[in-house]
């Protein structure tokens, strides 16, 4: 890449989406109420790219809550048709915490792979993605135990936590931009200036208008300074991260695990939350006329009484316990032994929007008998 560093005028931010705007379809965090949410920018005054994180990840424009994945004709001159729409124009990702950046990461190993997922990597092969340095975190974040750059990013490394867990398989990455990093462009905000730290070949394109100034070495030593002060700020913990798939199972009988589920509401909250949850259900939808219909795929929530039914009215997970344990075994536990990483990168989001405050970091800090803050 010609130039890996660059400086954003704040005074030009507005100029360069505005530009993006007619290139791209530009999804970015907005205030919504009292949440802030990704949508579809139509207004670049809309956008805000300080917050503490979004009700849903924006791995929901990537993967859809609802898509339609078939569509089919009881007509027999017609084909049954696979549903993957044509993108006319790229999508960027602007504004993503590095939390969730990470979790797009795990979202390309899953559905990835072998048997890489076409829907998803329709729009994946046609986005870019725009990261920025987080600054105003909160009790619920400890994404400083899930990655040593904690609030940032760096580009041309995965910074996940690695376990160790699992065999390694050469086939699990789908995009060569992997190797690059986990971003196109990475912003920091320097006050009255962005860093923009290019990170992949396909962010040159985002960066190749005139609004844009060389950086110094100096202006990586101010964002060094400033995710300084943001780590400390982070005092939610998950204790030794990287040790907990061989910790986990010698608890899996404990008794706190009833007692937590005791107050578990099993809404599905924490996993529709969750940037790295990717269950689905597949439904047949058919038309009134009963020619013709569509086969749909839905978020789906391993917390549900009827995500574990099968046929005969049999259910693997009938009690909340079981399902409660089932998402965190599979996130720190289960995960690992196919990836090699958690299945969590510590936005805190299931912690922050239970309404039973059921906290993950504090159920695994009771069995390793640490506190959870610090």
């Amino acid at each position: 890449m010609e130039t890996d560093l660059l400086i954003l005028p704040k005074k030009r931010l507005n100029e360069w989406v505005k530009t993006l705007m007619q290139e791209y379809k530009v999804y970015a965090p907005m205030k919504n109420i009292r949440e802030h949410k990704f949508d579809l920018l139509e207004d670049c005054n809309d956008l805000t790219l300080h917050y503490t994180r979004t009700v849903i990840p924006p791995k929901s424009i990537l993967h859809p809550p609802c898509e339609t994945i078939l569509k089919y004709s009881m007509d027999i001159e017609k084909d049954m048709d696979e549903e993957i729409p044509s993108i006319d124009n790229p999508i960027v990702l602007l504004g993503v915490h590095p939390c969730d950046a990470r979790g797009i990461y795990i979202y390309d190993v899953v559905f990835g792979g072998m048997y890489a997922d076409p829907y998803y990597w329709n729009i994946r092969n046609n986005s870019y993605l725009v990261a920025v340095t987080c600054q105003d975190p909160d009790e619920s974040c400890f994404c400083t135990s899930m990655s040593e750059l904690g609030p940032t990013l760096q580009r041309g490394m995965c910074d996940l936590v690695a376990t160790g867990g699992g065999e390694e398989n050469d086939d699990i990455m789908q995009l060569s931009s992997f190797d690059e990093g986990l971003f196109d462009l990475l912003l920091t905000d320097l006050g009255d200036k962005f860093l923009v730290e290019v990170g992949s070949f396909k962010g040159e394109d985002l960066v190749k208008y005139d609004f844009f100034e060389t950086a110094e070495y100096e202006h990586m030593f101010a964002k060094e300074d400033i995710v300084g002060e943001v780590r400390e700020k982070i005092n939610n913990k998950l204790p030794s991260a990287s040790n907990i798939p061989q910790i986990l199972p010698q608890y899996f009988n404990d008794l706190l695990w009833k007692k937590e589920s005791e107050k578990c509401v099993a809404c599905g909250s924490c996993t529709l939350v969750c940037p790295t949850c990717f269950c689905y259900n597949v439904d047949d939808v058919t038309r009134f006329n009963l020619k013709e219909g569509e086969r749909v795929r839905i978020w789906d929530s391993c917390q549900l009484l009827e995500y574990a039914s099968v046929a005969e009215g049999e259910n693997f997970r009938k009690d909340k316990t079981a399902r409660l344990k089932n998402r965190i075994y599979h996130k720190l536990a289960n995960w690992p032994q196919q990836f090699n990483t958690l299945g969590c990168i510590g936005c805190g989001r299931c912690i922050h929007y239970c309404i039973a405050n059921i906290d993950m970091t504090e159920i695994i800090s009771q069995f390793k008998g640490e506190k959870a803050y610090a």
